[in-house]
């Protein structure tokens, strides 16, 4: 018996941090956007039940670590709070600061979003209803391409991504054509037991050829996060994130 809860146990654990997909990073790639920052929708798409998740950004090696996020999630999954912050990492001061309360329906829909902004001193409050600004970005709905499911279109602004998938669900390439807002490019994942790595290759724009490395928690969240620029080798971005859970 304690041999079989052994194996159940490796089992599953290979499961959850080496074959099964990743919500979070199966979310449409927008190639209008190549911006390294996540898309809101990662949020929306974390694994296990997530009560708060700060991140924590620095330009490259040099230079400290500051706080720039901070989400609050209800047991079901739904945001209710977000705080984002803008440093002056030089000088260590805040430069902005806005925080975000959500309040929804009997049905899990949003109905109001409260938004507060301080900017060096200055304060605007701001009340919307029905005008929910923070998830604005939320990406386009996929179009199915083939038969078995594995192939997916998103166009988003004109520009078009085609994303592939393997058998367990993940993706394993997004190829970008040439278009008005971006240049041909590819961008390819490869799983291992805790970590994730994307590589993104330009055809003919090599300064913004990158890898992006992700190391993942238990739940197969990324908690560390590290970008490299093929022409700036010796200044990789980094990022790392605290998240909590409800279990």
């Amino acid at each position: 018996m304690k041999h079989l809860i052994i194996i159940l146990f490796l089992t599953i654990t290979s499961n959850v941090l080496g074959q099964s997909e990743y919500k979070w990073i199966n979310i449409p790639y927008l190639s209008n956007n190549i911006s390294e920052y996540p898309y809101i929708d990662e949020y929306l798409n974390l694994h296990g039940s997530v009560k708060n998740l700060k991140q924590f950004v620095g330009h490259n090696n040099l230079l400290p670590l500051g706080r720039d996020l901070n989400l609050e999630f209800d047991i079901e999954g739904k945001v209710i709070s977000v705080q984002s912050f803008i440093s002056d990492i030089f000088i260590d001061e805040l430069s902005s600061f806005t925080f975000y309360e959500f309040e929804y329906d009997s049905k899990g829909n949003i109905k109001n979003e409260m938004k507060t902004h301080v900017d060096k001193g200055d304060t605007i409050y701001l009340k919307k209803t029905n005008d929910v600004s923070w998830f604005s970005h939320i990406s386009p709905e996929p179009v199915k391409v083939n038969a078995q499911g594995n192939s997916f279109i998103y166009t988003s602004d004109g520009d078009t991504t085609f994303s592939f998938y393997d058998s367990h669900g993940r993706k394993i390439l997004d190829s970008i054509p040439d278009s008005g807002h971006t240049m041909t490019h590819n961008l390819t994942y490869t799983y291992y037991q805790d970590s994730i790595v994307v590589k993104v290759v330009f055809d003919s724009w090599r300064e913004g050829n990158h890898i992006i490395s992700y190391k993942l928690d238990r739940h197969g969240n990324w908690i560390e996060k590290r970008v490299t620029y093929e022409s700036d080798l010796l200044f990789p971005r980094s990022y790392r994130r605290q998240i909590t859970y409800y279990e």
